[in-house]
């Protein structure tokens, strides 16, 4: 499939087919928060009658915005009038193994009076429409094969799945000799900035777009490739469609739908205007404006959810073009918010990286030098924290080995005012972050522990994660920089650090293979988290340890989880860095 078809498939449930079953006036109905629907119906099928956890999305012929809501035990479905206005309406279901029916797109009209009432009657999936509707965790989970090789294929090819997924390479009729070849030369691909290319190969990308962008990594001889990469191309030759193979020998076995509150919220998806975009990182402010960073042009993105508006504003750029083969695309990766509004940045990626902010009063950049090359992402400001930040960095001296350290930028100062050596045996953060008393915390990804670095005395304090090898990815403090959440990306779980008892609980997801990427708290004091593959958000109560599972509308890929301040109720947010849109959902209990 081209990558130009997996850009427009924004909607993995197929076509957008059907008939207008069934339209009435039908009488006014509340949702939870007390909001009257606009669009209301049933769903039903054959195998099932009336089919809970069915995902129905709306789009308006003169948007591009995506709305959508999930069916009930009784089958029905509710759209909120604030989310879904008058007009007329396509109407897209996401639900493995069914289909519209027809041709045709389903379409419907929403009066600007009483709700209107579509009720859809689903047809099942042949097998080969099952296999389009399969997230990589499906495919994950109904492939034959061992623990050994499973864990092989997930955690060598977790990274390809930020940019497309499992059935491409399933669809596929290489032989493992070929597929040593697709082997090495993925490996050249950056899943962070591909996408930013569009439809052309990261290897064609030049400094005449308007990105600044590495040309290419060299690639690897088939020869030298390891045992690893052997044995993967055996095992991929023998799940794929190679051999003569016209179909699977394996059942296809897609996730349960969503259940109970997984059913209840309304998601809504925003495109960016700038397409395609690669946006990494988003953040809130406490007026609910999303600011995020483009990886792949250099801009900071602002929307405003209550007017719609979008606009963009040129991040600094001073370094030299990249060398051939060193350098990836420049531009923002992580981006924060402090309590006085301003917007902290890391500029510049996997190249010389700094940090600066933008400051919406005055519409001006300020930059800060740093000892070292930083790596990419901030610290949540905690309440009134406005003039520290934390990140990490590498310092290179000659003679002597990497040292990684910590560094606390004094914006007041306009300097580094506190440097600590990182003391990991990998040497190594993957997330920063700092507690209420500002000291300085490190997810370390490689010796899957939890480091805290006294921000006085520079101690280094470790504790590992309960899941051996979890890879602690991405996570963060609440408001009061007491409890920390993370996410165990190889472990399948979410952490949850208590920094005034040095404890850590875990919550598991559903089924293995979820790598989970990022988790943050809501007001509640629930947990959030996102997961590579599944197109699906976790919400975990830590109180009766419940996970609760919402289906997207989309295929996401989501590197942050970021909880909305201005809402009295949990708002949540992610960028999805692939399709270039940004996520918003909201629960409805």
């Amino acid at each position: 499939m081209r990558e130009a078809d997996v850009r427009k498939r924004y909607v993995r449930a197929g076509v957008l087919g059907g008939s207008l079953l069934c339209l009435s006036v039908y009488l006014t109905l509340v949702s939870a928060q007390g909001v009257p629907s606009s669009l209301t119906g049933s769903v039903t099928s054959k195998a099932e009658g009336l089919m809970e956890g069915v995902v129905v999305i709306a789009q308006r012929e003169d948007s591009s915005v995506l709305t959508a809501v999930t069916t009930d035990a009784s089958g029905e479905y509710r759209f909120p009038r604030n989310r879904v206005e008058p007009g007329k309406y396509t109407i897209a279901i996401r639900a493995a193994g069914y289909m519209l029916p027809g041709t045709g797109p389903t379409l419907v009209e929403v009066g600007s009076r009483e709700p209107s009432r579509l009720d859809l009657a689903l047809r099942e999936s042949s097998r080969d429409e099952l296999a389009h509707q399969m997230t990589s965790v499906d495919w994950w989970n109904s492939m034959p094969g061992t623990d050994r090789q499973k864990e092989l294929l997930v955690r060598t090819t977790v990274n390809c799945g930020f940019c497309h997924e499992m059935e491409r390479v399933l669809r596929s009729r290489h032989t493992a000799d070929q597929f040593l070849s697709v082997i090495a030369r993925m490996s050249t691909y950056a899943a962070d900035n591909s996408s930013a290319c569009g439809t052309r190969s990261a290897l064609e990308c030049d400094a005449t777009t308007s990105g600044r962008v590495q040309v290419q990594r060299k690639q690897q001889p088939v020869e030298t490739l390891s045992a690893d990469d052997r044995e993967l191309a055996q095992y991929l030759a023998s799940v794929n469609l190679s051999g003569g193979r016209t179909t699977w020998d394996f059942p296809l076995k897609p996730m349960p739908r969503p259940k109970g509150r997984g059913t209840r919220a309304v998601v809504t998806v925003f495109p960016v205007p700038r397409q395609p975009s690669v946006i990494h990182d988003l953040a809130v402010d406490q007026q609910g404006n999303v600011w995020w960073g483009d990886s792949g042009w250099g801009y900071l993105g602002k929307f405003e959810p209550k007017t719609g508006t979008f606009s963009e504003i040129k991040a600094p750029q001073h370094w030299p073009d990249p060398e051939p083969g060193t350098k990836r695309i420049v531009g923002i990766q992580d981006v924060e918010v402090d309590a006085s509004g301003r917007v902290w940045a890391v500029v510049g990626f996997l190249g010389k990286k700094g940090l600066a902010h933008f400051d919406p009063k005055t519409e001006k950049w300020a930059e800060f030098d740093m000892p070292a090359p930083v790596w990419a992402f901030l610290p949540s400001f905690h309440k009134g924290q406005r003039d520290t930040t934390w990140t990490s960095g590498q310092i290179l001296e000659p003679g002597e080995p990497p040292q990684f350290t910590a560094f606390r930028l004094n914006a007041e100062l306009g300097r580094v005012d506190v440097s600590h050596p990182i003391k990991t045996a990998t040497a190594f953060c993957y997330q920063v972050s700092r507690d209420a008393d500002d000291n300085f915390l490190c997810n370390d990804f490689m010796g899957s522990n939890i480091v805290m670095i006294d921000v006085e005395t520079g101690e280094n304090t470790f504790y590992p994660t309960p899941t051996p090898k979890a890879a602690p990815r991405r996570g963060r403090f609440d408001d009061e920089g007491r409890l920390y959440w993370f996410a165990e990306f190889w472990g399948d779980k979410i952490g949850l650090f208590d920094q005034s008892t040095k404890s850590i609980r875990v919550f598991a997801y559903s089924t293995k293979y979820m790598s989970a990427y990022a988790a943050a708290p809501d007001q509640r004091g629930e947990g959030w988290g996102s997961s590579t593959g599944s197109d699906r958000v976790v919400r975990v109560n830590p109180e009766t340890g419940e996970m609760t599972e919402y289906l997207m509308p989309v295929y996401y890929d989501a590197r942050k989880v970021v909880v909305d301040p201005s809402t009295p109720t949990p708002t949540i947010w992610l960028p999805n860095k692939n399709l270039s849109q940004l996520i918003r959902i909201e629960p409805q209990d």
